[in-house]
């Protein structure tokens, strides 16, 4: 038995649902498909899937365990293919990026037109989402996460401080005053992020020392353009990253208080992160793209009041033109919060 074509069509029929569609599409006719299946299952000493009258086939308990590690063969087979290719070319191919949503929109989404025309054999497959991408499951190159990141097999790069803010609206300023220390936010309306891990806490940190203070308000939601709204509708006061609400201070919308607390819902340490899976050989385009955001970000474009896009830093144009042969600067082996 060719070990690897029966993976690949093991693979192929998990992805279509069917054994005559996966045939079909890798050039088999049904009789060599059931021969294939059955050769496999076989060697394996399990069945892999259940078959049903229309031809449809779905995963047995042994099927789905055994496609955990075909994906991931499928994967790095994929990778090392174009790695090879990639070698003697300038960056190509498609690249799939996963990113929060704020972030993704407000960041990420308007520098692809730049990467592109930078790197115009590149395709790119933005995926935008607050849960933490599947690197497997949804054939993920690159993710941008935010959070204090914990060991793991992934590799991360840090490419921007992820400051947060305490702010209000004037107009709510004006009807409720001013809060001059953290404990003051105790006697104010304060807008919160709904998930499963807050509690409703903000931690500051005061010169040497770290101050949390409970908070209580009116709305909470899990969505950061919502609280900004509430707060630039002068509802209450919000703590969320500079690089969101930035435009709305510099036009005057919000006011920043406290600006000399370090502020966070969580951790205060916490970072915008270039997450990859560990392989040896980065491929160029994922590496152009890496670079790309870090020189955007490095120019502190990030928590500027300046739309993305609009600044005058130039992004690295050698990442799109010379092919690397390794991660380079790369931090611990982690994993994190999108």
């Amino acid at each position: 038995m060719d070990t690897f074509a029966a993976l690949r069509l093991f693979h192929r029929i998990a992805e279509t649902g069917g054994f005559s569609e996966a045939g079909r599409q890798l050039g088999l006719t049904p009789s060599a498909v059931s021969r294939q299946v059955a050769a496999l299952e076989n060697e394996l000493g399990a069945r892999l899937f259940n078959r049903s009258r229309n031809a449809r086939a779905t995963l047995t308990e042994a099927g789905q365990i055994y496609l955990a590690y075909a994906n991931r063969i499928v994967d790095d087979l994929r990778h090392a293919r174009e790695a090879v290719a990639d070698r003697t070319g300038e960056p190509a191919g498609l690249l799939r990026v996963g990113a929060p949503i704020d972030l993704g929109q407000r960041h990420i989404a308007p520098l692809l037109p730049e990467f592109l025309r930078l790197c115009p054999k590149v395709r790119v497959e933005l995926m935008l989402d607050d849960q933490i991408a599947d690197f497997t499951a949804d054939e993920i190159d690159l993710a941008i996460r935010i959070g204090k990141l914990r060991d793991s097999s992934l590799v991360a790069r840090r490419i921007a401080p992820n400051k947060r803010v305490v702010c209000a609206s004037p107009a709510y300023l004006e009807a409720h005053g001013e809060p001059r220390a953290p404990q003051d936010l105790r006697r104010h309306n304060c807008l919160t992020y709904k998930s499963h891990a807050a509690r409703n806490v903000w931690r500051f940190r005061e010169g040497e020392g770290i101050v949390d203070v409970r908070v209580e308000g009116t709305m909470a939601t899990n969505n950061g353009h919502a609280l900004l709204a509430a707060a630039l509708g002068g509802l209450g006061i919000i703590l969320q990253p500079e690089w969101m609400v930035a435009p709305d201070v510099a036009a005057g919308r919000l006011r920043i208080l406290m600006p000399d607390c370090d502020a966070s819902s969580s951790d205060i340490s916490t970072a915008v992160y270039a997450v990859y899976p560990d392989r040896r050989h980065l491929l160029p385009r994922t590496r152009a793209f890496i670079d790309f955001v870090a020189g955007h970000f490095e120019a502190g474009c990030l928590n500027a009041a300046d739309r993305p896009g609009t600044s005058s830093v130039r992004p690295r144009d050698a990442a799109c033109a010379t092919p690397a042969d390794g991660p380079g600067d790369e931090a611990p082996r982690v994993a994190g919060r999108s």
